[in-house]
């Protein structure tokens, strides 16, 4: 029953038998608890090898996540935009076949929570729920950030993204004409490419009046 039928598509904690999240938490927290105690007795307690489990960690919350933001008006609208998140994790070591379980709760929506469609609430809050593994590698004119993101379905997307000058140039171009929001993500790019390619013929400009003075200067040198 807490299966969903895909894995971005949230579930209603009253579809599934609870009176709310905080009923649901309870609920999950007291599987916890009975899940330490079956592994405290069987194997701290009897040490009973012929038990799989024993041969896995205890137990228990091993990271924890609280949804943080920051409300700002947009176009006389007040809209909450996503910050980093107060976490809190233990030290985790993990090999094939551990299980884990990870789950995530929204907030009932009373308001539009995107700029880009004023006067929309939707049924629920836009997010997913997943592991991401990442590294990145530095090169002289980009930075590589690559992530592997795991969910229930297994390992289901491999990306790459860079931060390189296009983007840094078109944020700095939308945060001075658009607040810092931009429409689409590409607008970034569009901006970026623009200012590159005008500080590209300025930069030529300027080397080919710098080598036509050079020239007509070595002329003159030559003739004397």
């Amino acid at each position: 029953r807490m299966w969903p039928e895909k894995s971005y598509k949230p579930i209603r904690t009253k579809d599934i038998g609870f009176a709310d999240n905080d009923d649901f938490r309870d609920w999950l927290f007291g599987n916890l608890e009975e899940a330490q105690k079956k592994f405290d007795q069987n194997c701290v307690e009897r040490e009973d090898p012929s038990d799989e489990a024993c041969g896995r960690p205890r137990p228990r919350l091993v990271c924890a996540a609280r949804y943080d933001s920051e409300d700002f008006i947009w176009e006389g609208n007040e809209y909450s935009f996503d910050r980093r998140p107060k976490t809190w994790c233990e030290p985790w070591t993990f090999r094939e076949g551990d299980a884990f379980t990870v789950t995530g709760f929204s907030r009932h929506l009373t308001r539009p929570n995107k700029p880009d469609t004023p006067g929309k609430i939707p049924d629920f809050i836009p997010g997913h729920i997943s592991w991401h593994m990442w590294w990145y590698h530095d090169t002289w004119i980009h930075s590589y950030f690559n992530r592997i993101i795991c969910n229930q379905g297994g390992i289901f997307f491999d990306s790459h993204r860079y931060v390189g000058f296009a983007q840094l140039f078109g944020t700095i171009a939308i945060a001075g004409i658009t607040q810092g929001l931009p429409r689409r993500s590409y607008t970034v790019y569009i901006y970026g490419y623009s200012i590159i390619g005008v500080l590209f013929s300025i930069a030529i400009t300027a080397f080919y009046k710098i080598y036509k003075v050079a020239s007509s200067r070595y002329a003159a040198l030559k003739k004397d």
